[in-house]
């Protein structure tokens, strides 16, 4: 849909067989993505530094199915070089608000290194959220999704969340879903102030157009602590004490 509604994108190429991701992967320079197609936590991306890397990527979800049967389906993309943006909206249908933008840190490492994972950390609003880039990403990517969407005979209510790469070129698309972000949920809700029943309730009716949402000035921050081990082999079942008295929000 993406490509049919002219939605800026990763090239990329969607496969239920190894030899021919394999094949479309040679077309490819490194560094290479390789995704698991179906629900896999968060977790089912990987960027492969070499084609090798990438092939075993590649065998190890479809063939050895690591992420189960959301493996069975891959897509193998195009690196996209910028900063990543979360960006969410609640619509009708037609109309839709946008909420602050938000950063997440998907590598488990520090300085931005190792494994991909749910998230470890996320802020909002994002600095590079501006109203300018926010304005084209409503008129280049919003817009037309819903309009697709339409064009299939969906009426889609509910929460559209968008992962973005901002590009040279501008942003781009890395993936949809359809729900909140977690851990952006975290940093989105404290800059809500209206209640979240109501815009909720209004999309899920079919009609924004009579509420009006009031967005906090502030900012919000949220660190996420995770087992030993993840998010490959992570360690269950071990006891978390967290000393002193907590000044702060504990998610869990």
């Amino acid at each position: 849909m993406l490509v049919a509604q002219k939605i800026p994108t990763a090239r990329a190429g969607s496969f239920t067989g190894v030899s021919q991701a394999l094949k479309f992967l040679e077309s490819l320079s490194c560094p290479v993505v390789v995704k698991a197609d179906g629900l896999a936590a968060g977790k089912g991306v990987m960027i492969a530094e070499s084609h090798a890397e990438a092939k075993k990527a590649i065998e190890e979800m479809m063939e050895g199915r690591i992420f189960g049967e959301a493996g069975a389906r891959v897509l193998v993309e195009e690196f996209l070089e910028g900063e990543e943006l979360s960006l969410h909206a609640v619509t009708d249908g037609t109309r839709w608000v946008l909420l602050p933008s938000a950063q997440d840190h998907k590598r488990v490492g520090e300085g931005d290194t190792g494994l991909n994972t749910g998230g470890m950390g996320a802020y909002a609003p994002a600095p590079r959220g501006t109203a300018k880039l926010l304005q084209e990403v409503e008129e280049t990517i919003l817009r037309p999704t819903l309009e697709g969407l339409r064009a299939k005979g969906i009426e889609y209510r509910g929460v559209l969340y968008a992962g973005l790469m901002l590009t040279k070129e501008g942003p781009k698309v890395l993936e949809y879903n359809c729900r909140f972000g977690d851990p952006e949920t975290e940093v989105l809700l404290p800059l809500l102030d209206s209640p979240l029943w109501d815009l909720l309730v209004s999309a899920a009716d079919g009609d924004l157009s009579k509420l009006s949402i009031q967005m906090g000035k502030g900012a919000a921050m949220t660190v996420v602590l995770a087992a030993p081990g993840y998010p490959a082999e992570p360690t269950f079942g071990q006891r978390i004490e967290l000393g002193g008295e907590m000044k702060d929000t504990a998610w869990r």
